[in-house]
């Protein structure tokens, strides 16, 4: 080739893919609103069939078990060439019911169909009736540049922080709840971002993400402020074996500063971080609030692997009587936090029963309360591109004293529970969750 021929262009690179997946999910919730009793004097007047725990049941309140089918067909597109690269995930969705599993939104989320704020609106939902939810959501939109030492990405894309495993103080863009069945993907948000690698282990991150409850081109958005963004700086670097991270962050108008560590102690791993939380000025929770993890990883044999992690948050509610008052807080009801209690411990395991067939369990424990959560599960390869799995969330600790419902004496309707009198009723944190059991399967092409 002469000096002055031109380069061949790079080709263009594509896959397309196709992600199916099922899940029937059964919840069995305890007693906890319960149908009110008929004063003697009022049943002459009573309409002809009328029965107050028939009411109850269609309302979705009362203790009878729930099951949800679900399905969900993920198309995933990748192009690339040369520096640039484009990514389009689109997420279709179908659900029989849409039944919370319980009044605190405590129990499994399937982790398919999840949505975040969207500052273009992407969501459409399909009018099908309340027996049947169709719902389809792009969830990867995201064009970006990859520059020797560098990469900028502008679009839908996940985002996380942090060196947490269950409980993850830095992640402060849509993180998980434990009991999220499926977390393969995190829902996209978006955002624009860039990093730049310092060396082999050096990176620096800068994020901008819409965290807004409304598009601005929506009729009932406010004028936007910080409250609707997150915007953060990370950055990561390494001191012998030992990994440094950095964070400092504007989150819904909250000042956040963190830092973390990912080290070892011969063959078993450590992990921590921590984050200070100075609440926007208009916030209903104003005092600042400290969140921290520390955790510590191992494989005992070749086949084993055990993780264990204790966290603590200095916002929670100290007194069961207050965690129906967190949980209606917007940090919790926005998903930026999951537990509602000050002091936690998790303990996994993942066992290979065979190459083909793998077990794990969890326990995630409130220490105060105590009450817990204990997550077993098993999955089965069926072939290379397809695999089935079976496993429950099972809720240990007090459960909720029972609170009747009150009537109208002249409508007969149900009148619901004073706030005061649902949460003197609670006991402890994860007695409030039902049993659930589960059943998916997941097909790749």
């Amino acid at each position: 080739m002469t000096p002055d021929a031109a380069a061949p262009s790079p080709a263009v690179e594509v896959a397309l893919h196709l992600d199916v997946k099922t899940f029937l999910v059964t919840s069995f919730p305890s007693p906890w609103i319960t149908a009110p009793d008929i004063p003697a004097e009022l049943e002459p007047f009573l309409p002809e069939g009328y029965d107050p725990q028939d009411l109850l049941d269609a309302s979705g309140l009362g203790a009878n078990p729930t099951g949800t089918g679900i399905g969900a067909a993920r198309l995933r597109l990748d192009l690339s060439r040369g520096p640039f690269s484009f990514q389009a995930h689109h997420e279709l969705a179908v659900l029989t019911s849409a039944t919370s599993a319980s009044p605190l939104g405590g129990g499994a989320s399937a982790g398919v169909g999840l949505s975040a704020p969207e500052l273009v609106d992407l969501t459409w939902t399909a009018d099908t009736g309340d027996a049947l939810t169709v719902r389809g959501r792009t969830d990867r939109l995201v064009l970006a540049w990859s520059p020797r030492g560098a990469r900028v990405a502008l679009g839908r894309q996940p985002v996380s922080f942090g060196t947490g495993y269950v409980f993850t103080p830095m992640d402060v863009v849509n993180p998980f709840s434990a009991a999220t069945i499926d977390t393969e993907y995190k829902p996209g948000i978006d955002a624009a971002r860039v990093d730049v690698f310092l060396g082999a282990t050096g990176k620096l991150t800068a994020v901008g993400a819409w965290a807004g409850p409304l598009p601005p081109t929506h009729p009932d958005a406010e004028p936007v402020d910080l409250t609707d963004v997150v915007l953060a700086a990370a950055g990561q670097g390494t001191v012998g074996l030992t990994d440094l991270v950095g964070l400092a962050a504007v989150v819904r108008g909250d000042l956040v500063g963190g830092a973390g560590v990912i080290s070892s102690i011969g063959v078993v791993g450590l992990h921590g971080e921590a984050t200070v939380t100075l609440p926007d000025e208009e916030a209903v929770e104003q005092d600042p609030f400290v969140r921290a993890v520390v955790g510590a990883d191992g494989r005992p044999t070749t086949t084993t692997s055990l993780a264990a992690e204790v966290y603590v948050q200095t916002n929670g509610a100290a007194d069961p009587a207050d965690y129906l008052d967190f949980a209606t807080g917007p940090r919790f009801s926005r998903g930026e936090l999951w537990t509602m209690g000050q002091l936690y411990a998790a303990l996994s395991v993942n066992q290979e029963i065979t190459p083909l067939v793998t077990g794990s369990a969890a326990v995630i424990a409130n220490l105060l309360d105590p009450s817990a959560l204990v997550a077993p599960a098993l999955s089965v390869s069926v072939s290379d591109d397809a695999t089935v799995g079976i496993g429950g969330f099972l809720s240990i600790g007090a459960r909720p004293d029972e609170v009747p419902l009150g009537l109208d004496p002249t409508t007969f309707a149900l009148v619901p529970p004073t706030q005061d009198a649902l949460a003197a009723s609670v006991n402890s944190e994860f007695g409030l969750y039902p049993h659930t059991v589960f059943m998916n399967m997941r097909v790749w092409f």
